[in-house]
């Protein structure tokens, strides 16, 4: 019976043993699954946060071509105004100028026709007929555009006036 006993003892021994190593095993087990499910639970987030990072950043850029092609618009537009600006007053001050030059010369004439028609050429012809002044004039126009822009994107700037070469009385007619 002695044997019986201590095999019974051995026996119940090693399944206490056993029941011990597969409780350890299962609770390592679960901790190893919940260590895993955090980490991918972990790496989901990430993922997200950078998958809403890159629509943002997209989203961003969208927005910035947008404002720029609106300021590229506005600055193209603001560039025809200022031109349509600087061609009447060329024009107007072509007249001015061919009024004068025909009060000097003597071709005050009283006819009405003959003013209307230099005053319609004028307007539909400035380019076609360009006085010596007149390129002086397109430069300068330019240059004043130029420099207006220039104190747009920067007030500190300075400016230097170099007046333009004076035109002998001969060359202007």
């Amino acid at each position: 019976m002695e044997v019986i006993i201590t095999i019974t003892g051995l026996c119940s021994d090693g399944i206490s043993e056993l029941e011990a190593g597969l409780t350890s095993q299962m609770l390592s087990d679960i901790a190893a699954h919940e260590e895993e499910e955090r980490a991918k639970a972990e790496a989901v987030r990430m993922a997200e946060e950078a998958a809403r990072a890159a629509q943002e950043a997209a989203k961003l850029a969208v927005e910035q071509a947008e404002k720029d092609r609106m300021e590229k618009r506005r600055r193209m537009e603001q560039d025809r105004l200022d031109i349509e600006a600087a061609e009447r007053e060329i024009a107007a001050k072509k007249r001015t100028w061919m009024e004068a030059n025909n009060l000097s010369n003597g071709n005050n004439a009283n006819d009405d026709s003959v003013e209307e028609e230099d005053a319609e050429e004028v307007n539909d012809s400035a380019a076609d007929e360009v006085s010596p002044l007149c390129p002086c004039i397109v430069y300068n126009t330019h240059n004043f555009i130029q420099c207006l822009r220039g104190l747009e994107r920067s007030p500190s700037a300075t400016w230097n006036w170099t007046p333009a070469t004076k035109l002998r009385r001969s060359n202007m007619m």
